[in-house]
C-alpha cells in the first residue's frame, strides 16, 4: 500500500507541490526508515512553510539517523522552546545528546519529557541509555524495564535490558531474554546491539545476522561506485587512518601505543592519522599515542558527514574502524565510504555485517579459515596474533595479600573481566572448581556501578554451598596497580562465551597463567590466540569439562603452576606475542599487499 501511496503522491507533487503532500510523502519514507529520502521531503515542506513544526521535528529526526546529531540537537532544542509542553522535542533532544556523548544532558531532557508524558516508552529508553552511559546501571535497568513494560516488542530496549542484566549478574531473567532476542533476529528485526549480543550464548551465524540487521538502516548513506574514493595505486607513502573513541586511557590505546611507535620508526613509507572521537582526557597514554601518529584530528564534536568529508580530504588509502558496533561507535562515518579500503580491527571482536567494510584483520587461530563465512568482510591475516600489546607498561610493586583482602596461604583464582562477561555458564564452572578445591578463593573485579553484581554472585555461590567470603572483589585501580595484583593470582580463569582480550594480555604480560576454553566465535577465541602465539597450548581447553578438569589439576599441583609461571617469563621475551617490532613489520607487509 505504501508504494502505491508514494506513487500517487509523487504524481500529485509533479503537478502541484503542496505542504500536505510533501509532508505525507516524507512521513511514509520516515516510517520505512528511508531517512535520506524523507529528509528531502521535509526540506521541501520547509521551503514552502518554514514554520511547519512537524516537518522541522521530522527533519531533525532524519538528521540524527543520518549521523548529524549536533544539528538535530540544536533543532530539537529550538522546537522545545516553541512548544515546551510537547514531549516529542524533549525525546529528540535526549536521543541527540546520547548520540553526541552527552549523557547528563540526555538524562535531563528525558526526565523533562517524562514530566510531559510518563507513558512514552522511547523517553524511558532514552533515560535508561543516559543512566547506562553514566554507569548508573541499576537505575538504568529499572528505567529500561519500565520502557519494556510499555513496549514489550521494542528490540533496542530488550537488547539494552538484557545487557544490563548481564552487567548486574541478574541471571534469572537471562534465558527468556535470550530467547526473545534470538526470535526477533530470526524474524529479521533490527535494533539489537551487535556488541551486547556478543555476550549472548549464540553461534557466529547469529552474530552475523545481528550485525547485518544493525547495518541496514545506514544503507542509504553508502555512495554509488562513482562517488566512492578510488585506490591510489602505488603512491608513496601509504596513508592509513584510524577512527576510535579509545584514544586515551582505554584498552584500545593500551594495545596500540607501542606498535605505532615501532611502525613509525620502521616504516617511513607509511603515514598514520588518528581521528579521535573522544575528547582529550589529559592522560599520559593519550599524549604517547598522539606522538606516534603522523597526523592527529580531534573530531569529537563533528557529525559523521563532516568527519567522513575530512577523511576523504586527507586522502586516506586505508581506514580502520577501531570501534565497530561497540559503545560510542560511529558506523555512519564508514557507511559514507570516505576511504577506498576500510578494515574492521581490534575493538569489535566479530563481524560488522556491513557491506561498506572490506576486510577484517585477524589471525588463523582467532578466525580459522573454515569460519570465514561467519564474516561479511574478507579476512586479512596477520602472520602472528592479531592483537598487539604494550611491553613498556609499568607494573607497580604489589602490596601483600592481606592488604588485597586475600588469604596468605590459599590458592587464588581470578577473573578481572567486566561483569557482563560473567555468564551463568562461567560461574557454574568456577563454582565447580571451588567445590573441588575447597581451599581456593575466587578474586573478581568490581567495576564502577556494579556493586549489586557482587551481592548476587555471592548469593549464587551460597546456593551451591560455596561460602560467600570465598568470592573476593577488587575495586578498579590505576593500571600499574591493577597489573601488580597478578603477582598474587595462581590461575586466571577466562570467561565464556565472551572471553578476556586486553585483560588476558595483561595477565600474560604480568606472568600469570590464563586458562581458556575457545568456542567458535571470535570473541571467545582471543585468549586462545594469545596462548597459541605464546607457545603455551596446555592452557587451551577443548571443552567445558576439560576446562574444569585442567583448572582442578593445576590448583592441586602448585609445582606445575610455578613451572608455568617460569615458562611464561621465558616465552614472554622470545615469543612473537610481545615483539612489537615484528608485529609492526607483519602489519606493514600485510597492508602493502593490498596495493
Amino acid at each position: 500500500m505504501s508504494d502505491l501511496q508514494e506513487t500517487a503522491l509523487l504524481q500529485r507533487l509533479a503537478r502541484q507541490p503542496s505542504v500536505a503532500d510533501w509532508n505525507q510523502l516524507g512521513t511514509l519514507r520516515l516510517q520505512r526508515e528511508a531517512f535520506d529520502l524523507a529528509l528531502t521531503c521535509f526540506q521541501q515542506v520547509l521551503q514552502l512553510a518554514p514554520d511547519h513544526l512537524p516537518s522541522r521535528l521530522h527533519r531533525a529526526i532524519c538528521l540524527l539517523q543520518l549521523g548529524d546529531w549536533s544539528t538535530a540537537l540544536d533543532e530539537a532544542t529550538a522546537i522545545a522552546h516553541l512548544v515546551p509542553q510537547h514531549p516529542a522535542p524533549w525525546r529528540l533532544q535526549a536521543e541527540s545528546a546520547l548520540a553526541g556523548g552527552l549523557p547528563e544532558r540526555a538524562e535531563h531532557d528525558a526526565r523533562q519529557g517524562l514530566l510531559r508524558d510518563a507513558n512514552d516508552p522511547a523517553l524511558w529508553h532514552a533515560l535508561a541509555s543516559a543512566l547506562d552511559d553514566q554507569r548508573r546501571y541499576a537505575e538504568a535497568l529499572a528505567a529500561g524495564e519500565h520502557a519494556l513494560a510499555l513496549a514489550p516488542d521494542a528490540l533496542p530496549t530488550l537488547s539494552m535490558v538484557q545487557f544490563l542484566r548481564r552487567r548486574l549478574c541478574r541471571f534469572e531473567d537471562l534465558p527468556i531474554g535470550n530467547l526473545q532476542l534470538r526470535k526477533a533476529l530470526g524474524l529479521g528485526e533490527h535494533g539489537a546491539s551487535p556488541f551486547a549480543f556478543l555476550a549472548e550464548p549464540a553461534d557466529a551465524a547469529a552474530q552475523r545476522q545481528c550485525a547485518m540487521l544493525a547495518a541496514l538502516p545506514l544503507q542509504p548513506l553508502v555512495p554509488n561506485d562513482t562517488a566512492a574514493p578510488r585506490p591510489r595505486g602505488d603512491r608513496q607513502p601509504l596513508r592509513i587512518g584510524m577512527v576510535s573513541n579509545g584514544f586515551g586511557q582505554h584498552p584500545t590505546a593500551l594495545l596500540l601505543v607501542e606498535f605505532l611507535a615501532c611502525l613509525q620508526r620502521q616504516h617511513k613509507d607509511i603515514q598514520t592519522c588518528a581521528y579521535a572521537l573522544n575528547q582529550d582526557d589529559g592522560s599520559t597514554l593519550r599524549q604517547r599515542l598522539r606522538s606516534h601518529f603522523t597526523l592527529w584530528r580531534d573530531v569529537a564534536h563533528r557529525d559523521a558527514a563532516q568527519i567522513a568529508d575530512g577523511i576523504r580530504a586527507d586522502g586516506m588509502d586505508i581506514l580502520f574502524d577501531l570501534r565497530g558496533w561497540g559503545g560510542g561507535a560511529r558506523p555512519a562515518i564508514f557507511a559514507r565510504r570516505p576511504a577506498p579500503i576500510q578494515i574492521n580491527w581490534l575493538a569489535f571482536p566479530g563481524t560488522t555485517g556491513a557491506p561498506w567494510m572490506d576486510y577484517v584483520l585477524a589471525d588463523r587461530f582467532v578466525l580459522p579459515e573454515h569460519r570465514q563465512a561467519d564474516f561479511s568482510e574478507r579476512v586479512l591475516y596477520l602472520p602472528d596474533c592479531f592483537q598487539p600489546s604494550d611491553t613498556s607498561r609499568v607494573i607497580s610493586t604489589a602490596p601483600d595479600r592481606q592488604s588485597c583482602g586475600l588469604p596468605n596461604d590459599k590458592p587464588v583464582l581470578a577473573s578481572f573481566n567486566n561483569s557482563y562477561k560473567f555468564s551463568p555458564e562461567s560461574l557454574e564452572l568456577w563454582l565447580d572448581i571451588l567445590i573441588a578445591c575447597p581451599s581456593a578463593v575466587l578474586w573478581l573485579l568490581l567495576s564502577d556501578g556494579v556493586a549489586e553484581a557482587a551481592t548476587r554472585l555471592r548469593q549464587h555461590a551460597a546456593q551451591r554451598g560455596v561460602a560467600a567470603e570465598r568470592l573476593i572483589f577488587m575495586p578498579k585501580l590505576p593500571h600499574d596497580d591493577y597489573l601488580s595484583r597478578f603477582a598474587h593470582v595462581d590461575l586466571f580463569l577466562d570467561t565464556t562465551p565472551y572471553g578476556a582480550h586486553t585483560t588476558a594480555s595483561d595477565a600474560l604480560w604480568a606472568g600469570c597463567p590464563v586458562l581458556t576454553c575457545p568456542g567458535e566465535t571470535f570473541a571467545s577465541r582471543v585468549a586462545g590466540s594469545l596462548l597459541h602465539t605464546l607457545g603455551v597450548p596446555e592452557l587451551i581447553a577443548k571443552d567445558a569439562d576439560d576446562y574444569r578438569n585442567r583448572a582442578i589439576r593445576l590448583i592441586r599441583s602448585p609445582s606445575h603452576l610455578t613451572h608455568l609461571r617460569s615458562r611464561l617469563a621465558q616465552q614472554r621475551n622470545s615469543s612473537p606475542l610481545f615483539d612489537m617490532q615484528r608485529f609492526a613489520e607483519g602489519f606493514a607487509n600485510t597492508l602493502q599487499s593490498l596495493r
